[in-house]
């Protein structure tokens, strides 16, 4: 994840982007700005995007979401027949029905269709779950915020609302996850309400799952969602993500992938030294601990210099916090 960029960290510039899409310059207003209370013009602008940092071309009706969309090989499930039928066309239209597979679901069936899709296994999962329990709540959640929404919605009754809410949804992925485990290296999924977030890692740890991630999701001054993931390899992924949600109790958020207390003790050496004698030398899946050391100039000191361990892989968090502190009391040693 540390190579991807975020091309739209900063502000569109709609006045450069109208000059390469006449569809998009067609819903511009004349001082140059974007009406985002119009459906139209939200959607044309992603349409816009698409079209001109990927190369996508993009039909959409206008009662559903738009999601944008990326360059791996994806299958998409989907219990709406109208938002499968678009999707058809979507996948025709830019020539990518050899990277794009679609699969019709059930609302009693998986939600992670593995075995329906023919797959044995994939690299992760990307889900924006129906947010509420019902209508009503979702009415009354958008009266209660100070402003009006920023962006129009142009969501389906069938993607905003679901029995239980995200709740329930993401707790049934994570209740399929205990059975299909590794086959997916990464579940993730996207929240809408800041309490389940809390709700949610409870139900990881309780089902003993240590290795997850947490994260905020920030659109401009106006949009905030948040987002989780977790998996049953032993892969760590940067703290920066990991624990990328400051707002959450310290308690809830996983093992920092850094650490600087504890010593290299007797004990934890004699526990590495074991795991060193069980492990196929010529393996490295079955590596104890995998770390990456960076060495840097010390801004705050011109003699001296930053060392900082970064955790890629392992389950024991007890075996890298002590080896932490071995490595810190060597350096000291060094320093003196």
């Amino acid at each position: 994840m540390s190579g991807l960029t975020n091309i739209y960290k900063d502000d569109v510039d709609f006045a450069a982007l109208a000059l390469q899409d006449a569809d998009f310059a067609a819903v511009l207003k004349a001082n140059g700005q974007l009406d985002f209370s119009n459906p139209e013009s939200v959607q044309q602008l992603t349409k816009a995007l698409l079209k001109r940092d990927f190369g996508f071309k993009l039909s959409l009706p206008p009662d559903r979401l738009c999601p944008p969309l990326g360059k791996w090989r994806f299958a998409g499930t989907d219990v709406d027949e109208k938002s499968l039928q678009f999707a058809r066309e979507n996948v025709k239209l830019n020539g990518m029905e050899r990277r794009i597979k679609l699969l019709k679901t059930e609302r009693s069936g998986p939600m992670i269709p593995l075995d329906g899709l023919g797959f044995e296994n994939i690299d992760f999962t990307i889900c924006n779950p129906p947010f509420y329990i019902s209508t009503p709540q979702m009415i009354q959640s958008a009266s209660q915020k100070l402003r009006q929404p920023f962006t129009a919605c142009t969501g389906s009754e069938s993607e905003m609302v679901t029995e239980g809410g995200e709740i329930a949804f993401v707790s049934r992925m994570i209740t399929e996850s205990l059975v299909l485990r590794d086959r997916v290296q990464w579940y993730t999924s996207m929240l809408g309400i800041f309490s389940s977030v809390s709700i949610l890692i409870q139900k990881l740890k309780a089902n003993g799952i240590e290795n997850y991630a947490v994260t905020e999701f920030v659109q401009g001054k106006k949009t905030r969602r948040w987002g989780l993931a977790w998996s049953f390899e032993d892969l760590r992924p940067r703290m920066a993500v990991a624990r990328g949600v400051g707002s959450v109790t310290k308690a809830l958020l996983p093992f920092p992938s850094f650490c600087q207390k504890a010593v290299w003790s007797r004990a934890a050496r004699r526990q590495a030294v074991q795991k060193d004698k069980d492990m196929n030398d010529d393996d490295d899946d079955d590596a104890a601990l995998g770390f990456k050391i960076y060495v840097e100039e010390n801004v705050e000191d011109e003699a001296g210099i930053r060392v900082t361990i970064r955790w890629l892989k392992g389950r024991d968090s007890v075996l890298f916090e002590s080896f932490c502190g071995m490595l810190k009391r060597k350096l000291d040693e060094l320093s003196t």
